[in-house]
């Protein structure tokens, strides 16, 4: 497939555009003191009415109990995991996921979580599954990513990229759409990551590094090309 790459097992199978020059984190299981945090800033915390969109792609390797992309635990919490049923949760208004099957194993997918008008409702491959009302404060400042507070059995094991915070509702409320394989970064997003070959974010914002702390696997960034 020189022009596209079929993806998808199990999900509508859409097509995406070739590109160069994709990178990825490679995930799990970190081992001990390992893990990655999203910036330290109040840049990337949501108030009560804010519109926002936090999406990126992922690839599981494995399935286990409580696979974790990104996750906190704290006031304002938030928790994106992949399961035996998906679960989405902010701040106790969770969006459970229990109508189509587990995400196969060592295939990309698109997740996005969108809050537009107090309503949350998130995609997978740009197809709706749910929705449920929110109107809470999201805090994302050190948000662990692809891990929940160190636990061993909730590590990602797999890979996570293009992790893209936006202010905006950038998907709507009973609509489906194609999802780019490279988000790129606007006036609109609050943080860009896993998208270049170190932990940095390439958003408008410039927030600065991932903070990474190694340790038994430290988790890796890989540039890959499509074939």
């Amino acid at each position: 497939m020189s022009a596209f790459q079929q993806v998808f097992m199990g999900f509508d199978v859409i097509t995406v555009p070739a590109s160069s020059n994709i990178y990825y984190a490679v995930f799990g299981p970190q081992g001990s003191g390992s893990n990655v945090l999203t910036p330290n800033s109040s840049t990337i915390n949501l108030n009560t009415t804010q519109d926002f969109t936090v999406e990126f792609w992922f690839y599981l390797t494995s399935h286990s109990a409580l696979n974790c992309a990104l996750c906190l635990s704290a006031a304002g919490q938030v928790a994106l995991r992949v399961d035996s049923a998906w679960t989405s949760s902010i701040t106790g208004a969770g969006v459970p996921f229990t109508t189509y099957p587990q995400p196969s194993l060592n295939t990309w997918y698109h997740y996005s979580i969108t809050r537009q008008s107090g309503t949350v409702f998130t995609h997978i491959n740009g197809t709706q599954y749910a929705s449920a009302a929110n109107s809470q404060a999201v805090n994302l400042s050190n948000a662990m990513v692809g891990n929940y507070n160190n636990n061993s059995n909730q590590e990602w094991t797999g890979r996570l990229s293009n992790l893209r915070i936006s202010n905006i509702a950038r998907y709507s409320l009973g609509t489906s759409f194609t999802p780019s394989r490279t988000l790129p970064s606007d006036a609109n997003t609050l943080l860009l990551g896993l998208n270049s070959s170190t932990f940095v974010d390439q958003g408008v914002n410039n927030l600065g590094a991932f903070p990474v702390t190694p340790g038994t696997n430290t988790p890796t960034l890989v540039s890959y090309t499509y074939p």
